[in-house]
Parts: structure tokens; C-alpha cells; sequence
């Protein structure tokens, strides 16, 4: 499950199956911290809704970054919310 989904769709599957839940750290410190080495103008109103949604989880920032016109967090993070979307897709198990 996506790891922004609220917490009690985790509770509801681990009434059907045996699951781990694991608290997502949303500290904004990390983020802007590595926006500011990477020279990344942002807003703390932007860095905030990001950890928000999705916690300071670094894979899903570069993602976002990737899609950069710009080093502009704000407008960057703004356009990719509104154009694109993070789904989750099953896959294969590797036995």
C-alpha cells in the first residue's frame, strides 16, 4: 500500500492478513536541507503539504525533482500534484 495512505486502511487489511506498519518520519528538516545543497528555491507552506503527503521519503522528492523546469520547488511540486500521480502496481514476487 502507498506509503501516504491513511493509517486505518492499514488497520482494515491487517484484519484479512498478517501486516507490519511503519510510521513514515516527516521531519521537514531533511527535505529542505536537501533542497538547499541542491540549490532549490522553495516556500515552507510547499516543504510542509510534501511531508504531508508524503513524509520526508527522499525517493518519492527525486521523482518529483525529475520533473523540474526550474529550480523551483514550489512550482515544481504544485505541477507535478496537479499533472501527475504516484499509483501503486503489483508486481511479480522474485521466489
Amino acid at each position: 500500500m502507498a506509503n501516504h495512505a491513511p493509517i486505518f486502511l492499514f488497520r482494515i487489511i491487517g484484519l484479512f492478513t498478517l501486516i507490519t506498519i511503519f510510521k513514515i518520519d516527516t521531519q521537514a528538516e531533511k527535505i529542505t536541507h536537501y533542497l538547499d545543497s541542491q540549490d532549490y528555491h522553495y516556500s515552507h507552506k510547499a516543504i510542509e503539504e510534501f511531508c504531508n503527503t508524503f513524509g520526508s521519503n527522499y525517493k518519492i522528492l527525486q521523482v518529483i525533482l525529475e520533473t523540474a523546469t526550474e529550480s523551483d520547488f514550489d512550482s515544481t511540486y504544485y505541477r507535478f500534484m496537479r499533472f501527475n500521480k504516484i499509483r501503486e502496481q503489483a508486481c511479480d514476487p522474485v521466489n
